[in-house]
């Protein structure tokens, strides 16, 4: 159970880091 909410955690931290670099300096 914990290694599939990392996983997901880990997916979700990829996608903002993908937008971030899609979009530098983006939300922030």
């Amino acid at each position: 159970m914990k290694q599939s909410a990392g996983i997901l955690a880990f997916r979700i931290i990829g996608e903002e880091f993908e937008f971030f670099l899609v979009h530098p300096g983006g939300p922030f």
